[in-house]
């Protein structure tokens, strides 16, 4: 840029110097608007118009327009070389013209060095060039600057400057500019104007903290607290004392962390602490922090008068805190309440002093971990001390644990003399009667007012029938209520046992029998009560054969009665020998008036010397026939009105009713109900009405114990159905080898049959492998297996005809070599065979449906096939129609083709109970084994009440009362000597014996 003095010579270009000052521009320059300018003063080049040598502009540019002198304008205007536009020469005044410019003959021409204001700044750099301002101080100089050089950028990229405003107007020195830190206020109203402090928002006010006119940032003292900001640590807020506890050189009142814990103050629950706490601790949550809280526990006591400062524990009732041992210290905050030296943790009884003992252990007498001092019950028995009369003794097993016999309120359980009778208990002999006499009848101890036994034999006094004489066993076999011991008639048969001189009377003198009738062996003991009636050296529980002489015992194999009795004529299951009535069917062996017959052959079934015929009441004894109202409602005296009875006529308690018609077993001619009456029926208590009897003995098989008749018991057979006396068993299988040679049981032998596990088989073999057709897997012998009853298997499309080759040439699915009117080629025409493609000439059909067996899925039409598509067997009896498919034993084979339904190793047809579990075949009655009657000794006893099981005893006599039946007890009177060597077996004795006849005195 080169500028034109007003006399048209040049002005050197501009540097591009930046500059405040003529000293900060190089020699020969002068600083004009902050750019270093060649000094005109000094000369230079001239670009003067053209007297000059200069080159004018003047025809080139139109009036107003750009100029660098005034000879580029118009006669009548000059050029502003500020502006650099012409502008009219026409003036009055001076300030009528632009800058470097003077009216001259009422002309503005150009002056470089024109200075209006007289400042000695020439206008053209002037910054006020109407104000005197020597120093040109601009206090927002460099704002102005970027606002006009923002003007010019604007200009130059083509945008119109819509303001007009020149340089000059833009960039004004302080003393002409109206606002001279250029922050939108004036200066008149700027209460900072040299400094820039706008409000922040528009209708907001100038920043002055302490309302004194002066602006905070131009005021030395912002807080009006008459310390300069720079010295003042608080220089906003007010603080003459300059407090700052924590020294940080932040004043207290403007520090955000007054104790420089780091937790603001407004967070802070102690902010003005002496020391800092930074864990904010604060124990009663009262917004005090510990640091600075008084009451730290807020228990309402000060920290310095608190025995537990940091433990809540407010005073008691008294006002004063607590402290079990006054030791200062608070029992809220103490390791040992009551100071015995234990910590309260480990402490039995921590509130109260109880150190270790002796023993080394607190005191705790019920060891419940609770020591004695605080133990509000001291023996653990639930009663609290006071109410304890034996407060250290647990009485909580005890029924009555507060009794207190003789008032004195010490406990019996810990009174040393319970009655108070003046007699220690030790040595009282009724501590629990007041008896000073101390009488004891018996020696036992026990002083007669307190005994409950007098007699000293263990029976209440009050239940003993001879309360005065020691009889233990408290036997009474007349059941008159005087005890055998002390009745002189034990039996109640009306006969003494002794009579005054001590000769014996009654030849059975335990047992009734007014007629002293039956001694078979004449032996002057009576049967009913002789252990060994007929006399043969062995005792009835020993002796095979009890009513039969038979000193030898001969016995066959497996039979349970010797030789010579072995005979039960009446069939009812009684050998005749142990039958009462021998020749009459009475399983249950009733003998009501126990005179040895049973009742239904007994013409004195009660044994009141009246007989039956005559009697009106034959069950009940009355000499006299004055019939009681028993005898009325209940003619046979059985406990069973006769509305209600099912033989009214005849004595049976039990009730049996084998075939459940109605009638009792004791009156019913047809027990089993098969159609046949008992003296015709060879199994009269099992129902068999084809009386099948396969050894021809005369006993139904199902109640032979020999079904094969081969001498051995069925029990005991290894082939109970086929006669095997030698028991031949070569593999010592457990099974007779006679049994062994027709597995399936077709009649054909294993040797010789061809398919020896299947039973439906007519030995047929077409391709005559040896293996017959029901089980051959290829039965044309071609190599293709067969068509099966298992689906979607495989098979020959001619199972019938040899073709390993399998043509088919139609595709029918049936081989060449078989089509025509007989495919199986079974020499049947397929229109009338049953199995059209499978060969059986026999035409075998089990189930009678037209589908032969051999093609039969459901052999037995009992709706369930034998196999599934995958070959499973389905039906568990494959030839015997059983839809139920029952199966006891659970072993896979239903119970309709079960050899053996219990499953207890016992085949059904030697099973004396075939469809109840009973390996060991106990016998029963009737041929039945007792596992599988409810009373199996049939003496109308149920199994589970029976003292004796297995021996007909429907009076359960138990003299001993051990619970075992005296039949079958080997010690009937319990007196530690078994029955065959005791000499009075009936009654409890030390086998004394003075005469030496082997019977003992005391019977």
């Amino acid at each position: 840029m080169t500028l034109l003095s007003a006399c048209d010579d040049a002005v050197a270009p501009v540097s591009n110097r930046a500059c405040y000052k003529d000293l900060d521009c190089l020699s020969g320059q002068v600083c004009l608007d902050n750019e270093c300018i060649s000094d005109l003063f000094q000369g230079g080049m001239s670009r003067g118009g053209s007297e000059q040598g200069g080159e004018s502009m003047a025809g080139d540019l139109a009036n107003g327009g750009p100029c660098l002198d005034d000879w580029d304008c118009q006669s009548e205007e000059y050029c502003d070389l500020v502006e650099r536009n012409c502008f009219p020469k026409e003036c009055y005044t001076d300030a009528e013209c632009q800058l470097g410019a003077v009216c001259l003959l009422s002309l503005c021409v150009t002056d470089v060095n024109a200075d209006r204001d007289r400042d000695g700044v020439p206008d053209l750099v002037d910054n006020c060039p109407n104000r005197v301002n020597t120093d040109q101080d601009n206090s927002d100089r460099l704002e102005e600057e970027r606002l006009w050089a923002q003007i010019e950028a604007d200009t130059v990229d083509g945008m119109q400057n819509t303001m007009s405003l020149s340089r000059e107007q833009v960039i004004r020195g302080d003393q002409c500019d109206d606002d001279d830190d250029n922050d939108g206020i004036l200066d008149i109203d700027d209460n900072c104007p040299l400094i820039k402090n706008a409000p922040r928002r528009a209708e907001g006010n100038q920043a002055d903290l302490d309302s004194d006119r002066i602006g905070d940032v131009c005021d030395s003292d912002q807080d009006d607290d008459a310390i300069r900001n720079d010295e003042d640590n608080c220089p906003q807020h007010p603080n003459p004392d300059q407090l700052d506890r924590n020294y940080n050189g932040i004043g207290d009142v403007c520090d955000f962390d007054d104790d420089h814990d780091s937790v603001p103050n407004y967070l802070d629950n102690c902010p003005l602490a002496d020391g800092f706490n930074p864990d904010q601790s604060n124990i009663d949550g009262d917004y005090a922090g510990d640091l600075c809280d008084e009451d730290i526990d807020g228990d309402g006591v000060l920290n310095d008068e608190d025995n537990c400062p940091l433990f809540y524990n407010p005073p008691l009732i008294n006002g004063v805190q607590r402290d079990t041992d006054q030791d200062g210290v608070g029992d809220a905050c103490s390791q040992d309440y009551d100071g015995d030296g234990i910590e309260n943790e480990r402490d039995s009884c921590p509130n109260h002093y109880n150190p270790i003992d002796a023993s080394g252990e607190q005191p705790d007498f019920d060891l419940d971990e609770i020591g004695d001092p605080c133990d509000a019950d001291r023996d653990g028995d639930q009663i609290r001390n006071t109410d304890d009369y034996c407060p250290l003794l647990n009485t909580s097993e005890s029924q009555d644990s507060q009794a207190d016999l003789d008032g004195d309120e010490i406990g019996d359980l810990c009174d040393s003399d319970q009655d108070g009778d003046g007699i220690a208990n030790v040595e009282d002999n009724c501590p629990n009667t007041f008896n000073t006499e101390q009488v004891d009848q018996d020696f036992d101890d026990l002083g007669d007012l307190c005994d409950w036994d007098l007699d000293g034999d263990l029976i209440d006094n009050q239940d003993d029938n001879c309360p005065d004489l020691m009889n233990e066993n408290q036997d009474d076999l007349d059941s008159d209520g005087l005890g055998d011991a002390c009745d002189s008639d034990r039996d109640g048969d009306g006969l003494p046992q002794y009579d005054d001189s001590g000769e014996l009377l009654d030849n059975c003198p335990n047992i009734a029998n007014p007629n002293q009738e039956s001694d078979i062996d004449e032996d002057g003991i009576g049967d009913v009560c002789d252990s060994d009636r007929d006399g043969d050296g062995y005792r009835n529980s020993e002796d095979n054969c009890p009513n039969t002489y038979n000193p030898t015992q001969a016995s066959a194999p497996g039979q349970i009665v010797g030789n010579a009795c072995a005979n039960d004529h009446d069939q009812d299951g009684v050998y005749d020998d142990y039958d009462n009535c021998p020749y009459m069917v009475n399983p249950n062996q009733y003998d009501q008036d126990h005179d040895g017959l049973g009742d239904v052959c007994d013409e004195d079934s009660d044994g009141d010397s009246v007989p039956n015929s005559e009697d009106n009441c034959p069950f009940e004894p009355n000499i006299d026939q004055v019939q009681s109202e028993n005898c009325v409602s209940d003619s046979d005296n059985d406990g069973i009105d006769n509305e209600q009875d099912l033989c009214p006529g005849q004595y049976d308690p039990g009730e049996n009713d084998l075939d459940e018609d109605g009638i009792g077993d004791v009156c019913d001619l047809d027990i089993d109900n098969d159609g046949l009456e008992n003296p015709e029926d060879n199994c009269s208590f099992v129902a068999n009405p084809n009386q099948a009897d396969r050894d021809q003995d005369t006993i139904g098989d199902v109640c032979d114990d020999d079904l094969d008749g081969d001498g051995i018991l069925n029990r005991n057979d290894n082939c109970g159905i086929l006669a095997n006396s030698d028991q031949r068993d070569l593999n010592l299988n457990g099974v007779g080898d006679v049994c062994e040679e027709d597995s399936d049981l077709d009649t054909v032998l294993d040797a010789e049959d061809n398919c020896p596990n299947t039973i439906i088989n007519d030995q047929s073999d077409f391709d005559e492998d040896g293996v017959g057709n029901v089980c051959d897997s290829d039965l044309d012998g071609d190599g293709v297996g067969n068509s099966t009853l298992k689906d979607d298997e495989d098979s020959d499309n001619c199972i019938a005809a040899f073709n390993p080759d399998q043509l088919d040439s139609d595709g029918d699915g049936i081989g060449d070599a078989c089509e025509g009117n007989d495919v199986d080629s079974d020499g049947i025409d397929d229109q009338f065979d049953s199995c059209p493609n499978f060969p059986n000439a026999n035409q075998l059909d089990h189930d009678q449906d037209g589908a032969g067996d051999h093609c039969d899925n459901d052999l037995d039409g009992d709706g369930l096939n034998e196999f599934d598509f995958i070959g499973q067997s389905i039906d568990n009896c494959p030839l015997v129609d059983n839809p139920d498919q029952n199966d006891a034993d659970g072993d896979g084979v239903g119970d309709a083709c079960d050899l053996d339904r219990d499953g207890d190793g016992v085949d059904n047809y030697i099973d004396n109970c075939p469809n109840t579990p009973n390996p060991n075949q106990e016998p029963g009655l009737f041929g039945q084994g007792s596992a599988c009657l409810e009373d199996g000794d049939g003496d109308g006893v149920l199994e589970a009440d029976d003292n004796c099981p297995f021996i007909n005893n429907p009076n359960q006599g138990d003299q001993d009362f051990d619970g075992t039946g005296d039949l079958c007890d080997s010690d009937r009177d319990g007196d530690g000597v078994n029955n065959h060597e005791d000499n009075c077996p009936s009654i409890a004795n030390l086998q004394y014996d003075l005469d030496g006849d082997g019977i003992g005195d005391q019977c």
